[in-house]
């Protein structure tokens, strides 16, 4: 009985394999990365609020802002979130969210910020900034 011995070397062949396994995992990560950094150029600020309404306050905190129109037009399934801030820019008076009507305010002047979601990205836009006045 002849018995012979593999001439395979076993190291270098796992070696090989790891790399292979390295090279493929670098290679998906690397397109997921650019995919992903390409859909967040994407999401572009709002570029004005083009149209709000005002109620002045005829008693203490029934005045009113309602942003109802903010250029670019959304794209499907993006939207814009709005917040107030009292005029220094640093108080929060209302935080982001998707309503675009600030009511109970006190006659004072505001600044009304607007950014986008996009979905495209799942990313926020930086935001823009308006200052309105409530009498």
């Amino acid at each position: 009985m002849i018995i012979t011995k593999s001439i395979i070397n076993t190291p270098i062949l796992c070696l090989n394999i790891f790399l292979l396994q390295t090279f493929i995992f670098k290679s998906i990560i690397l397109t997921i990365f650019l995919s992903t950094s390409q859909a967040h150029a994407q999401c572009t600020v709002p570029t004005a609020i083009t149209n709000e309404n005002i109620t002045h306050a005829t008693c203490p905190g029934n005045g009113c802002i309602t942003i109802t129109s903010v250029t670019p037009a959304l794209n499907n399934g993006d939207y814009y979130k709005y917040a107030l801030f009292e005029k220094d820019g640093f108080t929060e008076v209302k935080p982001f969210s998707i309503t675009n009507t600030f009511t109970n305010l006190q006659a004072d002047t505001y600044q009304v910020r607007v950014r986008r979601f996009c979905n495209s990205s799942a990313t926020f836009s930086n935001f823009i900034t308006k200052t309105l006045v409530v009498r």
